[in-house]
């Protein structure tokens, strides 16, 4: 790690823990939103929320060894999770890749952790006030955001202030309705019909990967879920990813393209929609 000037490290400091399904990410940053250490954790999410809050802690209190800043310095840590929560309350419900984590006072667990207080929020509405405050939304005081992964998230700022909502699920972009039809997919997690997480998110896409394949359709990706290739780095069949699609796009693959068309239409739909309710800068 590189050596840091005693002003980036003065303070007031500020921890940032980021809990995913896979990882926790926890950042150390100063007031003007320097990183002076970083450190990825594996979540271990079988093993139960308790016992990575409690290395979440110990990791924190690692980096500001490393980053030799004092603990007295750091004022406060912010804490994203994926929903649904209840932020009044401090406590993550029922989201669907933390299982052994329902219905868990993760705020409170947290402080306990720290001794610090903890700002609770929704991952990517977090993300989306990092960028308000040092990214692309430097310059303005609305902004969309979306975040395109195993399911489609967001954050909207409008005027300065974040959309949460009265049941803390409010910027959840993902879920606006982009296809009314009765027969409209469902949601990576099996609620609504017709949302735009069903369309644009990289679960989406190999989902309609596989499925096309199955039913026949003329592909490269066919060889990823055949049992005919011979190539030495073959690594036997499995499901389409959404990287698959990706790659033999890039190859020219006439599906693989129509497929990112797809996601890339409804994506446009959710945008524009997104626009039209709160015209962000």
């Amino acid at each position: 790690m590189s050596s840091k000037t005693s002003d980036d490290r003065l303070g007031p400091n500020f921890l940032g823990v980021d809990v995913g399904g896979t990882n926790i990410k926890i950042g150390l940053l100063n007031d003007r939103g320097k990183t002076l250490a970083f450190e990825s954790i594996p979540t271990n999410e079988s093993e139960g929320a308790f016992s990575a809050i409690k290395r979440s802690g110990e990791a924190c209190r690692r980096l500001a060894m490393l980053a030799a800043v004092d603990w007295s310095s750091i004022a406060r840590a912010g804490l994203g999770t994926p929903g649904p929560l209840s932020l009044g309350d401090g406590i993550l419900l029922n989201p669907t890749n933390l299982p052994a984590w329902h219905n868990f006072p993760v705020r409170r667990a947290l402080e306990n952790a720290l001794d610090l207080p903890v700002s609770f929020i929704n991952d990517a509405n977090a993300a989306a006030l990092g960028e308000l405050w040092i990214g692309a939304g430097v310059n303005e005081k609305s902004l969309a955001f979306f975040t395109l992964g195993t399911g489609v998230g967001g954050g909207l700022i409008s005027e300065g202030q974040l959309i949460n909502g009265i049941n803390s699920f409010g910027s959840e972009i993902g879920h606006i309705v982009v296809d009314s039809r009765p027969d409209a997919r469902l949601c990576v997690w099996g609620g609504g019909r017709g949302h735009l997480e069903a369309y644009a998110s990289a679960s989406a896409v190999a989902a309609q990967a596989n499925l096309g394949i199955q039913s026949g359709i003329k592909s490269s990706l066919a060889a990823v879920i055949s049992d005919n290739d011979s190539s030495d780095n073959y690594e036997g069949p499995r499901a389409i990813t959404a990287k698959d699609v990706h790659l033999a796009a890039l190859g020219g693959d006439g599906f693989a393209l129509q497929l990112i068309d797809e996601a890339a239409f409804y994506l446009g739909i959710g945008v524009t929609c997104t626009i039209h309710m709160i015209d962000p800068g």
